[in-house]
């Protein structure tokens, strides 16, 4: 009974540790995904997902991959805790004051589990 105690203890401070967590999906024009990943680099963030010739249409136009909507856009996703989207946040916010005509967009929501 003692294991299962223990293990039932694991579990809830994991269930914990994920509720504290934060998945980002950040989407921008594949032209300055280089500059995005220097930028996480800086604040840290070594390991996202990253998914390339994305496409869609948004507010800064159609991204296609075609003839006449020739960009793609890339969407870097990352799971992070509240303290480090805050930086992320921040990073995010600067990056599209100076980019302004690029299209970038940031969705966060919360962490419900991880297996």
């Amino acid at each position: 009974m003692e294991g299962e105690e223990s293990r039932q203890g694991k579990e809830s401070n994991y269930i914990r540790q994920v509720i504290l967590m934060i998945w980002a999906m950040i989407f921008f024009g594949e032209a300055i995904e280089g500059e995005m990943l220097d930028e996480l680099s800086k604040i840290g963030l070594k390991h996202y997902s990253l998914w390339k010739n994305v496409t869609g249409v948004g507010h800064s136009g159609a991204k296609m991959g075609t003839v006449v909507w020739p960009e793609f856009n890339t969407c870097i996703g990352i799971t992070v805790d509240r303290e480090k989207y805050r930086e992320l946040r921040n990073t995010i916010v600067n990056i599209k004051s100076i980019l302004r005509d690029e299209g970038i967009k940031m969705f966060a929501m919360p962490v419900e589990d991880i297996v």
